[in-house]
């Protein structure tokens, strides 16, 4: 397994590409089963809900995020190309890695980490 630094070099020259490309079976499949189980998690369908999303990378998930919930939508990622796309689409999001979050604990109400930890290598899962 690489390491973190090559892995978030490979993320960054990756972010364009994966931008245009991420639309696809498995992210429909992906935010259909987060909004499915983010549904049966909010108390109120008036309550605000706060988000992370850990390895946000574009913002994949923001657009069907605040169409279906009244969210404030916050996201980190090792890649600040990606970081930059996501930031277009409304999230207020960081370069960070996930492993040591810049938030005070209890600062949301859902944490999402999809497709994550298989980039981390084997002694960070």
């Amino acid at each position: 397994m690489k390491d973190i630094k090559t892995l978030q070099n490979g993320f960054e020259e990756r972010a364009s590409w994966y931008e245009t490309n991420i639309h696809n079976y498995f992210d429909d499949c992906e935010i259909g089963a987060v909004i499915k189980l983010l549904n049966h998690m909010q108390p109120k369908k008036d309550e605000k809900l706060s988000i992370l999303d850990d390895g946000c990378a574009t913002g994949r998930f923001f657009y069907d995020l605040k169409k279906t919930f009244d969210t404030d939508l916050f996201g980190i990622d090792y890649s600040m190309s990606r970081v930059k796309i996501a930031r277009e689409k409304g999230g207020i999001c960081v370069a960070a890695d996930g492993r040591y979050l810049p938030f005070k604990d209890n600062s949301f109400d859902v944490c999402l980490s999809v497709e994550v930890i298989q980039h981390l290598p084997k002694k960070n899962r």
